[in-house]
């Protein structure tokens, strides 16, 4: 995944790609904790607005995810345990801030004002809408692989290269 997301921002000047998440990790890495790394790292830099001089200040990190993600905050494990706890979701916005970007068959902000976790932390829940709907997501890309059409257009150039190069269309889970 990391070499696909190297790929998928490579042509781009301000976004990049870090590997901490993976590197020397031989397990999942709670979510809370890469926020909560990224603000450590972030807030240790100089930045400067405008022409002021540079200096080190408290840079606001937030999550951002798809709707699908937001809707997870609700979940249930099947052994009746939360999938994300209380105090995750305290530490994600109550201490940060999400940035939800939706697709059109929910209206996540009606959502959002009715979920009984969410909608405390309004103030530091953003919704961003696409000026331009495109339905993409790994599932639908998953999919066009197991029909064994193609995924140009759908994808960057170099993230299909490296599924392709890679074969992890021919994986179990990507049929």
């Amino acid at each position: 995944r990391l070499s696909m997301a190297e790929a998928a921002v490579s042509d781009s000047d301000w976004i990049m790609a870090d590997g901490w998440e993976c590197a020397c990790r031989d397990r999942w890495t709670p979510t809370v904790k890469v926020v909560e790394r990224f603000a450590a790292e972030l807030n240790k830099v100089a930045i400067s607005i405008g022409t002021k001089r540079p200096e080190v200040a408290q840079v606001r990190t937030v999550m951002l995810c798809g709707g699908d993600v937001l809707q997870s905050f609700n979940d249930t494990k099947k052994t009746g345990e939360r999938l994300w706890t209380d105090e995750e979701i305290e530490v994600l916005l109550g201490q940060h801030g999400v940035v939800c970007v939706g697709r059109s068959e929910v209206d996540l902000e009606a959502w959002a004002h009715e979920s009984p976790i969410l909608k405390t932390h309004l103030d530091n829940l953003f919704f961003a809408k696409p000026r331009a709907l495109s339905g993409i997501s790994s599932s639908v890309v998953r999919a066009h692989l197991a029909s064994n059409e193609s995924i140009r257009y759908l994808v960057h150039d170099k993230v299909r290269e490296y599924i392709l190069d890679h074969k992890l269309n021919e994986l179990p889970n990507w049929q």
